[in-house]
């Protein structure tokens, strides 16, 4: 089969820094990919010039961009089949107990994505668009993979992040969200009590796949129909669906 050599090597920079959690060097790609630095600057500017890949000016580093996310996000239902497969009894039972808004999602660089949801039947319910993304540090999906990333990833992060106050409940420094994260370490489980939505409050447990946060599953439900108090009870069966999807993704061969 004929190929154009060029956009082969653009797909294959592509998706090494897509591939990984962390920043990279110029020299990091070269040397993985077996390229000369002279046309690897050349593939990366372009890659920059059409928003698939940023370079940070503090570090120097490479990073997959906003215009590739959009193209990872419409392609997300079959990217995510394996993993909403491997959940789906676990999510349902979460469902069928508690009867609110249970969601799986995962990190899509900066943000929590949704991929897969199952909605209250109760005559108040909470909605959203299931194609929007969400600051991760104020969801509890989202806090609950970040606890879990290692320091590079986190640096990362905390460059990019959108620091702005969704409500007066919203942490806006690193400091803050440093000390919550180190408490969903301890506990297990993340609460988000009003910090994306005033009315809104979640808990929510990591899934992770070779020790290393893949997705969070997600309880969500409006502040007023569950007490402060029930939250550590409402969190234990969050973390047991959390620990149910793993098994199903090892019976799956997904974890391995």
């Amino acid at each position: 089969m004929r190929t154009i050599q060029s956009l082969d090597r653009g797909l294959r920079i592509l998706e090494y820094i897509a591939d990984c959690t962390v920043g990279l060097r110029a020299a990091d790609i070269a040397r993985a990919l077996d390229l000369p630095r002279t046309n690897l600057a050349l593939f990366l500017n372009s890659l920059i010039e059409a928003g698939y890949v940023i370079k940070d000016p503090v570090d120097g580093k490479y990073y997959f961009g906003e215009r590739l996310h959009d193209v990872a996000l419409r392609a997300s239902p079959s990217r995510y089949h394996a993993l909403v497969s491997a959940a789906r009894g676990s999510l349902e039972e979460l469902h069928k107990r508690f009867d609110e808004n249970v969601m799986i999602g995962v990190l899509n660089v900066s943000h929590l994505q949704i991929i897969h949801r199952l909605r209250s039947t109760r005559r108040v319910q909470l909605t959203s668009d299931d194609n929007a993304l969400f600051v991760a540090h104020v969801t509890a999906g989202g806090k609950a993979i970040l606890a879990h990333l290692g320091k590079e990833r986190i640096d990362a992060y905390f460059r990019h992040a959108d620091f702005h106050a969704f409500t007066e409940r919203s942490l806006t420094n690193r400091e803050a969200i440093e000390a919550e994260l180190e408490t969903i370490r301890r506990t297990g489980y993340s609460v988000n009590r009003g910090e994306y939505e005033a009315d809104v409050m979640a808990v929510a447990a990591p899934v992770f796949q070779r020790e290393r946060p893949l997705a969070a599953v997600v309880l969500q439900f409006p502040s007023y129909r569950h007490r402060e108090e029930e939250l550590e009870q409402n969190a234990g069966y969050v973390v047991a669906a959390a620990r149910n999807v793993e098994a199903a993704m090892t019976d799956l061969r997904l974890g391995h």
